[in-house]
């Protein structure tokens, strides 16, 4: 194709209306039928030239040189008609070889849609644990799968919509419930919310959204209601108000987070779990739970890692507690590949202990009536990540030596997970 019969093309679809610079270059003239466009496009930025001041509209223009035009048109998609996007869309397309070739972006929802965007994850588990109901044993292994991809989109400047979506398998769930051990089972939106910026210390989210209470010990799952989250400095400050998904009475949450340098932090709070109602009132108050955390990073690129949390319900007292503690080294980084991490922690859940979470691999079992959760139990949890290639890692785990308070042996427990993210 020759250059001026490109340059008219790209006129066309860009429909550029910018005032005509004034003789560009030395071999245009106002006689060439190409004139208008050429000074059009030049104006815009989209052509340039050559060096010497010329502008060689006669000669075939290559894949190459049309790609660099293409690419300078796509700043000007806000200012043509959504035909000629689509136009310009298709072109991008055609060409996306040459432009990836000298760094231009194509094909990226984030930048074609502007405000809205979407990512993902996927993982596939072969899990081999004991669940236990009352006194009875089972020894249960099975290959699992979850999905999950979520969509945002920011109403204004201050504000942002989220939407997921997940499937995962029911096979080893108790019941199918989502709390088991195998987790998010079935199918159906686990998040819905909205976000608003009040200011640069204040963001209040309102909806479904997963939420992590410390650092996960006593709930890891969705909460439906709202979070009210101030930043400032190195002080940290949550309230939430709401339903946790495995727990079935309303919980207000006050936790106060504190960085006290780049390598260690430190969590605390409480948790007013609400009793159940009936015709409106409160029947049966639950019992409040209160606990804090400690993670620090030490070593050569802060790659020692020592941590740790502790709960107690609290009119179990001793008999309510639980408490992990643990060590590791390496940072796993699942967009670096070849980044690794391994760390042992210790597990100790006294008998009144009733927490849900989906952080750690440990074991579940039935309390009295109430659905599987972590109690009557203490032993090892060893793990180890490692990064295979960007967005695709590996987390390897082992739990032995475990046992119930009582010293009951129970079986050892073991298992892999494939992460990727998109």
């Amino acid at each position: 194709m020759r250059k001026q019969l490109a340059v008219l093309a790209a006129t066309a679809v860009l429909g550029v209306t910018s005032v005509l610079a004034a003789h560009p270059f030395s071999d245009v003239t106002a006689q060439d039928w190409a004139y208008q466009a050429v000074e059009r496009l030049a104006a815009e930025g989209v052509i340039q030239g050559y060096p010497d001041g010329t502008f060689k509209g006669q000669r075939n223009i290559t894949r190459y040189e049309m790609a660099q035009m293409i690419a300078r048109a796509d700043a000007h998609q806000d200012e043509v008609t959504a035909e000629q996007r689509a136009l310009i869309q298709r072109l991008d397309n055609e060409f996306a070889n040459e432009l990836q070739a000298f760094g231009v972006r194509v094909n990226r929802l984030e930048d074609k849609v502007g405000n809205f965007k979407f990512s993902g994850d996927a993982r596939l588990r072969y899990m081999n644990m004991d669940l236990r109901e009352k006194n009875t044993k089972s020894d249960t292994s099975a290959f699992l799968y979850r999905a999950r991809v979520k969509f945002e989109a920011e109403a204004n400047d201050r504000t942002k919509v989220g939407v997921r979506l997940y499937s995962g398998d029911t096979s080893f769930s108790p019941e199918g419930n989502s709390s088991g051990p195998g987790g998010d089972a079935g199918n159906g939106i686990d998040e819905a919310y909205v976000q608003y910026k009040m200011n640069n210390h204040a963001l209040v989210t309102v909806g479904k959204k997963d939420y992590i209470v410390g650092n996960g010990l006593s709930y890891d799952d969705q909460l439906r209601g709202a979070v009210v989250n101030y930043d400032r400095n190195k002080l940290n400050a949550i309230f939430a108000y709401g339903y946790i998904e495995s727990n079935d009475k309303a919980v207000s949450v006050y936790q106060l987070n504190y960085r006290i340098n780049d390598n260690a932090a430190v969590k605390g709070y409480y948790l007013d779990r609400h009793g159940s109602k009936n015709n409106g009132y409160e029947t049966k108050k639950a019992t409040d739970i209160f606990g804090a955390s400690l993670d620090v990073r030490l070593g050569h690129n802060n790659n020692i890692w020592l941590g740790g949390e502790y709960i107690r319900k609290e009119r179990q007292g001793a008999n309510g507690e639980a408490w992990t503690a643990g060590v590791g080294y390496g940072q796993a980084d699942i967009t670096k590949p070849g980044t690794w991490g391994a760390k042992i922690q210790y597990f100790d859940f006294k008998k009144e202990t009733f927490v849900k979470y989906r952080t750690w691999k440990t074991p579940t079992h039935k309390v009295g009536n109430d659905d599987y959760g972590h109690a009557d139990y203490k032993g090892w949890l060893g793990t180890v990540d490692y990064t295979i290639a960007k967005n695709l890692g590996v987390s390897a785990y082992a739990g032995y030596h475990s046992k119930t308070q009582d010293g009951i042996k129970l079986p050892n427990y073991y298992g892999i997970d494939v992460n990727v993210n998109f």
